[in-house]
């Protein structure tokens, strides 16, 4: 084939191409040093891009690819291996690089359904953090308190590699915090921030899923009613439905 455009390759790295045009376009990238370097780079970005707060720093795309190929020095091979097993995102991206065409026909599904939902938790992360700032200004560290349990509480339901699975209605704000794993007895604010966390998971993933069309009108009514649903007061819903599509977009 021709080389893939530079759109499909930010598709591979997202894994957003359909499998045998995947199939076709890691076939020919493993072929072409053009687009290895091109791969490369776009790995390299959107590490960046996905950790620009965290703690570690994804490797590079040269890291990650000189890894894949043992070309590394021994500490460069034993620190992206130890980064790998503890990231699922880097994990997918260096079977791009170090899979044979038998092996790239035994990724499991399950490999790309995690990798599907870190870029989801990522992105909502992001959207929550933003909406956070502007709606609980004067609540610092609402993120870091209700995160952990939003983020655990997704990963559960995504079990279903499918993603058929049904968001449970928890309009009393009780159960909300209960099945986050919170005690009834919480601040206003962390209620809120919990609801909020819990509307930006939700209106991203089916977002990312193709599931809710990326139409400001769409997310807008979307996004009340899910807040709603997770037990947002009028107020409350009124204004993440203003605030989350923006974000989102």
């Amino acid at each position: 084939m021709n080389c893939p455009t530079n759109e499909m390759l930010h598709e591979l790295v997202l894994n957003e191409l359909e499998a045998d045009e995947r199939a076709r376009v890691i076939e020919h990238v493993k072929s072409c040093e053009t687009c290895r370097e091109t791969l490369r780079e776009l790995v390299t970005t959107y590490a960046v891009l996905a950790t620009a707060s965290a703690e570690e720093a994804c490797p590079s795309g040269q890291e990650m690819a000189d890894y894949a190929s043992h070309a590394a020095s021994a500490e460069t091979q034993a620190r992206v291996a130890s980064h790998v097993a503890r990231c699922r995102s880097c994990s997918f991206l260096i079977s791009l690089f170090e899979a044979s065409e038998e092996e790239r026909e035994k990724l499991s599904r399950r490999e790309y359904h995690l990798f599907r939902m870190a870029q989801i938790e990522k992105n909502a992360a992001d959207v929550t953090q933003r909406a956070l700032e502007r709606l609980l200004p004067d609540y610092p560290g609402l993120f870091e308190q209700v995160w952990p349990q939003a983020e655990a509480f997704f990963e559960s339901l995504g079990e279903d590699e499918s993603f058929e699975c049904e968001w449970p209605s928890l309009e009393e704000r009780g159960q909300l915090v209960g099945a986050l794993g919170f005690a009834t007895s919480l601040p206003p604010s962390t209620r809120a921030a919990a609801v909020i966390a819990m509307t930006a998971l939700a209106a991203t993933a089916e977002t990312a899923l193709g599931k809710l069309e990326k139409d400001p009108g769409v997310l807008r009514q979307r996004v009340g009613h899910l807040a709603r649903r997770f037990g947002a007061g009028a107020e409350l819903a009124g204004r993440l439905s203003e605030l989350l599509p923006n974000a989102m977009l």
